[in-house]
């Protein structure tokens, strides 16, 4: 026994309806909006490079200004960490000469050196 199927439909899609087509004035105002949007990126290309070689212009008026700026805060604060570092150096000092007296190697001729200083206070301490 054959048995028949039942063919289905299947749906079609929508055609969307026609649109009229655009009158030549409708056609026009949509070209002047286009032609005037492509004016307008092309009016902001050409002022952005004017505007970046005005500011290469001014950036170079300037230049010498700003490294003498730099040149000055630089000398600034090497003469600052030279001065704390001599100020370091000069405490440090009155330090290990405060330890070397109350240990009592502080007389001794061979004071001027340093090495003979700490051989002087190694002994001390031995």
């Amino acid at each position: 026994m054959t048995t028949t199927r039942r063919k289905t439909r299947v749906a079609q899609p929508r055609r969307a309806p026609r649109r009229k087509p655009a009158k030549p004035a409708e056609m026009q105002t949509l070209h002047n909006v286009v032609l005037a949007g492509l004016g307008a990126v092309v009016t902001a290309g050409e002022a952005a490079n004017g505007m970046v070689d005005m500011l290469i212009a001014k950036g170079k008026q300037r230049e010498p200004r700003a490294r003498a700026a730099v040149a000055r805060l630089v000398k600034d604060a090497q003469a600052k960490a030279d001065g704390i570092a001599a100020e370091t150096q000069l405490q440090a000092r009155k330090i290990v000469e405060g330890a070397f007296e109350r240990l009592g190697v502080g007389g001794k001729p061979r004071q001027k050196n340093l090495l003979h200083r700490l051989g002087d206070f190694a002994e001390a301490i031995l």
